[in-house]
């Protein structure tokens, strides 16, 4: 069954829709979160968003960040985050290669935490 699937995975995940527009920090419609701790959102500058995580710390050296942006809003962009770090950030760029906000439409973003 799909839970028992769900039980067997060999990591911990955070699956969210995230969308920004104007100078507003993301919206976060979170489809799975398995990490034992919320992830708060934030605009921290132009085409720059910072999740930090409510307690504890992504797994030094264990993480994996991927997101894709599903309306085809950002030209460019990508996640990362520090080894043992409390956050990931996430840059947005427009077809020029400059940082830009409101180019997030739901774009699903999947962290990956394993033991």
């Amino acid at each position: 069954s799909q839970l028992d699937a769900v039980a067997a995975r060999p990591y911990k995940v955070y699956t969210a829709l995230l969308s920004q527009t104007g100078t507003n920090a993301p919206i976060a419609t979170v489809l799975e979160n398995t990490l034992g701790a919320s992830i708060t959102w934030t605009r921290t500058g132009v085409g720059q968003y910072v999740g930090t995580l409510s307690s504890g710390a992504f797994t030094s050296n264990k993480s994996f960040n991927t997101i894709n942006n599903g309306q085809g809003g950002a030209m460019g962009f990508f996640i990362v985050g520090s080894s043992g770090s409390t956050t990931k950030t996430i840059y947005t760029y427009n077809a020029s290669n400059i940082q830009t906000d409101s180019l997030l439409t739901t774009a699903c973003v999947e962290i990956r935490v394993y033991p």
